[in-house]
């Protein structure tokens, strides 16, 4: 697998605090595209997620499943878009990114024991692993970073609101970048205890009804390439994957990082890895 790594880091300080003030366009989001200015984006109308089994530190397991559903819904129930994505059960195993030898998980995790990136002040990371002559994902995992970070479910200050982050994660599984606009799910800064990107903008509604279109539906479901897997137990896929190991991209996205209670700071830059 060819590997090109997209990462997001925070940046602190006055500077983040002067991009706020942004000249907005009708249009502020942005998709993710390929060097020839395809967009990435799934195939099929819907994906599979999966929650892990050790679900957030501190956080009912029902009560994290119900604040994944609303994260989800804010994006799925659109009149203007087709997509929509299922649940699966549990998953016993972690594994990030797309598995070229057996089945697959669009898992959502989170990391306490240790966080195994560079960016310690990252609240989270999504990793999308797509096609690189097609744009097709092929597998989309979100880690969020339970070691550095504590999450809830109330807007406290003291603590990461999890839909809040969750939904902003999401719409990097869909294909989005972050928007310009202040007021977006996908903009990259955020208030200290902010609970604003729990409810999609218009502009994020736009961003995703223009990659998937209501008219344009395939109307096909299919589960994950070579099957689901919830265990990481390898099986032969060598059939079902045909075409589909070689020139895979794996590209990482993040989201919300460290903040400061008197300004505004960015929750996440773009930087090319390379």
């Amino acid at each position: 697998m060819s590997r090109r790594g997209f990462r997001l880091s925070a940046w602190t300080g006055m500077m983040g605090l002067a991009l706020v003030f942004v000249s907005l366009s009708a249009s502020a989001y942005q998709t993710i595209t390929m060097d020839n200015g395809d967009v990435v984006r799934w195939k099929g109308s819907c994906y599979y997620y999966t929650l892990h089994e050790d679900g957030a530190p501190g956080i009912k397991f029902s009560d994290l499943e119900e604040a994944i559903r609303a994260s989800f819904a804010q994006w799925t129930d659109l009149e203007c878009s087709y997509f929509y994505v299922k649940e699966t059960k549990p998953a016993s195993c972690v594994e990030i990114g797309f598995n070229e030898e057996g089945g697959n998980m669009n898992l959502l995790v989170w990391q306490h024991d240790q966080w195994p990136h560079n960016e310690p002040n990252a609240m989270a990371l999504t990793t999308l692993s797509y096609d690189h002559k097609t744009g097709e994902i092929l597998d989309a995992d979100i880690e969020f970073n339970a070691y550095n970070f504590v999450f809830g479910l109330d807007g406290s200050i003291s603590k990461a609101d999890l839909r809040n982050t969750a939904s902003h994660e999401i719409g990097h599984t869909l294909g989005l970048d972050h928007s310009t606009d202040p007021n977006a799910t996908m903009y990259g800064m955020a208030m200290p205890g902010e609970t604003n990107k729990r409810t999609i903008s218009e502009d994020d509604e736009k961003g995703v009804c223009s990659l998937y279109p209501v008219q344009d539906d395939p109307e096909t479901c299919d589960e994950p390439i070579c099957g689901l897997n919830l265990t990481c137990k390898p099986n032969d896929c060598s059939a079902q994957s045909k075409g589909k190991s070689k020139g895979c991209v794996a590209s990482e996205v993040g989201a919300p990082a460290g903040w400061s209670l008197l300004a505004l700071f960015p929750l996440d830059i773009l930087r090319a890895l390379f």
